[in-house]
């Protein structure tokens, strides 16, 4: 492999993160996963199928609230390797305040 990054950070709950998750582990790089923790407790959902499967194979854990960090540890992830950082979602919309008005807007118009 000519790239040798320190660390792989996948975000979310979705088929690709599953996908660089496991390709990170398997070549002994760290994984990071942004979003970590956040759950439906729905097991038939292939979303938390992903969430389930990536967070203890990972590495450093970015949970996105307080209760997603307490479903982390729940589960039997150490507290060290969590960080509460916040919803990126959330950041953009707020970072992009006339962006994310006009969209709700727009799809509002559809309903």
């Amino acid at each position: 492999m000519e790239e040798q990054p320190d660390i792989v950070l996948v975000q979310g709950d979705t088929n690709t993160v599953i996908a660089g998750a496991l390709a990170a582990v398997k070549l002994h790089i760290r994984v990071g996963h942004v979003g970590a923790g956040f759950v439906s407790f729905d097991r038939t959902m292939p979303e938390e199928i992903n969430r389930v499967v990536a967070d203890p194979i990972s590495d450093l854990l970015f949970a996105p609230t307080g209760t997603a960090r307490q479903h982390l540890l729940n589960e039997g992830i150490e507290d060290n390797k969590i960080s509460v950082t916040g919803n990126t979602m959330v950041d953009a919309v707020f970072q992009n305040p006339e962006i994310s008005l006009y969209r709700a807007q727009a799809d509002y118009r559809f309903c």
